[in-house]
Formats: structure tokens, C-alpha cells, sequence
């Protein structure tokens, strides 16, 4: 979000704000320095400044509500904006059906269907076709679904708490197609990246490529526009090193096993990506 104007604080914006949500726009108030500053998405800023102008003539005015109503969620809390999350929800709901459908990665018959190499058993022995094999044979979707894919509980929870956060921030903040085109291309690309990087034996899956494109996209977009609930810098920090530390023996010290590093770098820079085309486009829209 961006800074559309700042206001004195005795000044009540509730009404100004009413309005707003009554037509659908996302925005934000805060204060700052003794002010009020209100926030909205870039390609609403003229709009919102001119609607503001004809609200202080008098011109427009929000439709009447009960006083049992109140506005449309501004931080309320995941639980208070579930309405408006549904891809994320609907992440999260695939990632838990996956997980229990192949009891946390362990009932090898069903991560077959899931797998980014096709899995075959046989006489109690597990083979992995080449990935050129499941192209060739026109199994595309294993370019997609190995991020449904978790192996241990931990896995599993540590990236659906990331993809509860972060979804929910991206999809509460720009709506639309932008949170399900993310989640699929730094999807693809993070997979597609792990199959590079790993050996042909190798199984993987998980939703941490998808997170760290997430990330990146929060990180690029932030930089770009500021915003008043920016993420704080140290989760950066956090993911940054935990990116480095997987290159190193400490996690399987730490008995977490293999990390898919592959994955991670190949996310997090879709994200970086695909934040470049969104600001790209954004640009050529004004």
C-alpha cells in the first residue's frame, strides 16, 4: 500500500473510511507522528484522493448502517477475514487432505500420485523414473503437486503457519488473481529448480518454495510501495539464514533431515520475479 494523504488527528475519518468500504477499496489508518495517514493500493490513489475531496464538500456520503454494524476487517485477525481468503484456505485445506491421504508422506502407494519423479514399488522396492519419463508420458501436473506433498508433522505445520500469514496478507492486499498466479508460479518454478538440483533418486515435496516466493514478493512489493504493516525486518533476516543454514550439515544434525534448497532458492526468486512484473504492471496501468 501507499500513502495517500495524512490528516490531524482530532478530525474523525470514520465516516471517510465507511465509504471506502462501502465501495469495495482496501485501505488502512494509521498514526504517525500525530497525524492520521491513511493507506490504499497504488492503482486506487488518484481515485481516493479525488472521492476525499468530494466527501469534505459534502458531495458523497456512506449509506446508512445500523449501529450494529461495523467496517469490514483492517487487522482484525485471520480469524475475522476468512471470507476474504478463500485461496489460501483452500491451500490449506489441499496440504491437510494430502498429508492425512498419504499419512505425512509415509503410505508410499498414494505420494506416487504427488511426487515430482514418478514412484513406482516393486517387490518391495521403490523406483523413481526420470522426470523427461513423466513428460513424456503427459503427467505435467507433477510440476504442481509435490508442494502439496509433506513428510513429518513438523514439516507439514512450520509451512502452514508461513502460508497462513503470508497468504493471508497477499490476498487481503490485492485481491483477485494475484495470490493463486504466485502461488503457481513460484509453484512450478521452485519444483522445477529442486528437480535440477537434487539427484535422480531423490523425493521431495513441500510448500517452503512456494513461502520463500512468497517472501520475496512481500519483500520487493514493501520496497516498492511502503506500507504501515510491512513485515518486520528480522522474519527477512530469519528466512535469509535459514536459507544459508540449509546448505550446511546442521540440519541433519538437527535430525530435519534433507532440506530442498533447490526449491527454496528457485521460489524466492520467482517471487522476486514475479514482484518485478506486478510493479511493471501496476506502472503501465496509471
Amino acid at each position: 500500500m501507499v500513502r495517500a494523504f495524512d490528516w490531524q488527528l482530532a478530525d474523525d475519518l470514520y465516516a471517510f473510511s465507511l465509504l471506502l468500504s462501502q465501495k469495495g477499496v482496501a485501505h488502512r489508518l494509521t498514526e504517525e507522528s500525530g497525524r492520521q495517514v491513511l493507506w490504499v493500493q497504488p492503482q486506487h490513489l488518484a481515485w481516493v484522493r479525488a472521492l476525499f475531496a468530494d466527501w469534505q464538500k459534502g458531495a458523497v456520503q456512506p449509506a446508512a448502517v445500523s449501529s450494529a454494524q461495523q467496517l469490514p476487517s483492517q487487522g482484525q485477525g485471520i480469524l475475522a477475514d476468512w471470507k476474504r481468503i478463500p485461496c489460501t484456505l483452500l491451500l490449506l485445506a489441499a496440504c491437510g487432505m494430502v498429508a492425512a491421504l498419504t499419512a505425512l508422506g509415509t503410505n508410499l502407494e498414494q505420494v506416487a500420485w504427488f511426487s515430482p519423479r514418478a514412484l513406482f514399488i516393486r517387490n518391495e522396492q521403490v523406483f523413481l523414473a526420470p522426470f523427461s519419463w513423466s513428460l513424456s508420458h503427459g503427467e505435467y501436473w507433477r510440476l504442481v503437486t509435490p508442494m502439496f506433498l509433506h513428510f513429518g508433522v513438523f514439516h507439514l505445520l512450520f509451512n502452514m503457519l508461513w502460508l497462513l500469514q503470508l497468504g493471508h496478507r497477499l490476498e487481503i492486499r490485492y485481491r483477485g488473481w494475484v495470490l493463486p498466479c504466485l502461488v503457481l508460479l513460484t509453484g512450478v518454478l521452485s519444483n522445477l529448480t529442486q528437480l535440477i538440483w537434487s539427484a535422480p533418486s531423490t523425493l521431495f515435496g513441500g510448500m517452503s518454495g512456494v513461502i520463500y516466493g512468497l517472501f520475496g514478493f512481500c519483500w520487493q512489493t514493501e520496497r516498492r510501495w511502503p506500507a504501515a504493516d510491512r513485515l518486520p525486518i528480522g522474519l527477512y533476516i530469519f528466512m535469509l539464514l535459514w536459507l544459508a543454514v540449509g546448505f550446511t550439515p546442521l540440519p541433519a544434525a538437527l535430525g530435519l533431515g534433507q532440506m530442498a534448497n533447490g526449491a527454496h532458492l528457485g521460489g524466492g526468486l520467482a517471487g522476486l520475479a514475479a514482484a518485478w512484473l506486478y510493479a511493471g504492471r501496476s506502472v503501465a496501468r496509471k
